[in-house]
């Protein structure tokens, strides 16, 4: 909350009191004049932990809170790139944000017409179009990690599948996910991408991936990196264990100069299937912004049987890493013990989900508590 001078690299699990002591650092940086609200930005990953860190900076901030930034990475790049629509010129300003049920609804358009065609032979080919949508961005992606940024978009991605084949193939089958994918891509995958494409544009619309995308190559631009870079002094973001490289790149465009706080959990991350390293991005932001770092080993949630059951198993799986980012124990701050975890082996799937609903369901009809935990 006071270190209002130096980039801070704060190491908060869930339940440690991370969004309070963000929004007392807000509150700190107005009422010390360090920033108008207009210069402080919060960005995090879900809808969910924004509207918390919002509420909790309203009632800690009053009304002052209300001009503070605070967005999902997604939503700032959509707001990035309205203000820059004049420098698009592929599309108009009331363009279309399109959800994964709406591009897979696209998808499924034509790519039953393109498996038809590769349909050889009597075993029938299966594609998915959520299988092919999880490519489709994977390419996406890496076309503006490797920056190839031309006037032919077909050759861009011939060059990043390529690149893809050659140096990170296995981020590429691990989207494909089956050899009948990666078989089929090879023969269809720039039809696929070039169909996809087409029907967006015809749309006037962006899928998830785009707006992101559309930023980074929008920030290769002096001018306009310089703008937004001089938008923001202060500058907080939050579940960083779910950024991938490249929302990474796009973000540290408006560092330089000004004071970054970053913020996760290494042992929350959830999306180093979809390009997420957030070990990586640990050194690098040590070695090129050198912050403080801070770690917040108290927890307020979990009764000491979860604590302690949790923390166990991150020792037994992660030893290393736990020693070396915890200088001294976790531990839980509640005083009450919580019931017994229990083991439950379902027969089948079927029945352990039977099994976890009628546990989720006791806690509407009753007032008993379900099992602490359940494995």
């Amino acid at each position: 909350v006071n270190e209002l001078d130096r980039n801070i690299l704060l190491l908060a699990s869930a339940g440690t009191g991370k969004t309070n002591t963000l929004s007392h650092r807000v509150a700190h940086i107005l009422e010390s004049g360090r920033a108008t609200g207009e210069e402080i930005l919060c960005l995090t990953f879900t809808n969910k932990a924004c509207r918390e860190m919002k509420e909790r900076m309203l009632s800690i901030v009053g009304q002052q809170a209300q001009a503070v930034k605070v967005s999902t990475f997604h939503s700032f790049c959509y707001t990035i790139l309205q203000e820059e629509a004049k420098l698009q010129e592929d599309l108009f300003s009331e363009f279309l944000i399109m959800d994964e049920e709406d591009t897979a609804e696209l998808i499924g358009e034509f790519l039953p017409a393109l498996v038809k065609e590769r349909n050889l032979g009597n075993t029938p080919l299966i594609i998915h179009k959520d299988t092919m949508q999880r490519v489709i961005g994977v390419v996406k992606e890496y076309r503006s990690v490797y920056g190839y940024y031309s006037d032919d978009l077909q050759i861009d991605y011939i060059q990043t599948i390529e690149t893809l084949y050659d140096k990170d193939i296995s981020v590429l089958r691990q989207a494909m996910g089956s050899s009948v994918v990666e078989e089929f891509f090879r023969h269809s995958g720039i039809d696929v991408m070039i169909d996809y494409e087409k029907r967006l544009r015809a749309l006037n619309g962006l899928d998830f991936t785009d707006l992101i995308t559309r930023v980074h190559q929008l920030f290769q631009r002096p001018d306009v990196a310089k703008r937004w870079c001089s938008r923001y002094s202060y500058i907080a973001v939050d579940e960083m264990q779910d950024t991938s490289r490249l929302e990474y790149d796009v973000m540290k465009v408006m560092w330089p100069g000004n004071h970054v706080l970053l913020c996760g959990d290494y042992f929350q991350t959830i999306y180093e299937w979809h390009g997420s390293d957030p070990l990586v991005l640990i050194k690098d932001f040590r070695k090129d912004y050198e912050p403080i770092g801070i770690v917040f080993d108290e927890n307020y949630r979990a009764n000491q049987t979860l604590f302690k059951a949790s923390f166990a198993m991150l020792q037994q799986v992660f030893p290393e890493l736990v020693a070396d980012m915890y200088e001294r124990l976790p531990r839980a701050v509640a005083k009450e013990s919580g019931s017994p975890i229990v083991v439950y082996e379902g027969a089948t799937a079927y029945k352990e989900a039977a099994y976890i609903f009628d546990a989720l369901r006791a806690l509407r009809t009753s007032q008993a508590m379900p099992p602490a935990g359940i494995l």
